[in-house]
């Protein structure tokens, strides 16, 4: 479990990593005001990245998204073992709680026959 949601953790890290780099590259290319002499030309590639850093940006928060579910869901798994293995630790002291208070029962009872036949 734990490494399930640590795998799942690591992929929503790389997948935030690369939004932020192509928002950084957007914010880049919308900071460049210089162009090359040739400025159509500069400008129909400077449209055609910003076009393709986009469709990545919009593939990469999907990739986040999802990556970010499958981290909950570890998580929601994660916690629900620890429960159950707390549960679990609960009933085995609960049985052997009542299993001593048993046995010392049966042994304070035979104290009592013990000491009753003494009596006699």
């Amino acid at each position: 479990m734990r490494q399930e949601l640590a795998d799942c953790l690591a992929s929503e890290a790389a997948a935030a990593g690369t939004v932020r780099s192509i928002d950084a590259a957007l914010a880049l290319d919308g900071d460049s005001g210089d162009g090359p002499a040739d400025r159509l030309r500069f400008l129909d590639i400077f449209l055609a990245r910003r076009q393709h850093l986009r469709t990545e940006r919009l593939r990469s928060a999907a990739a986040l998204a999802e990556a970010e579910a499958r981290s909950a869901a570890a998580r929601g798994r994660l916690m629900e073992a620890r429960l159950a293995a707390e549960a679990v630790d609960r009933l085995v002291a609960e049985r052997t709680a009542a299993a001593r208070a048993e046995a010392d029962r049966r042994a304070q009872r035979e104290l009592d026959d013990a000491a009753r036949l003494r009596r006699k």
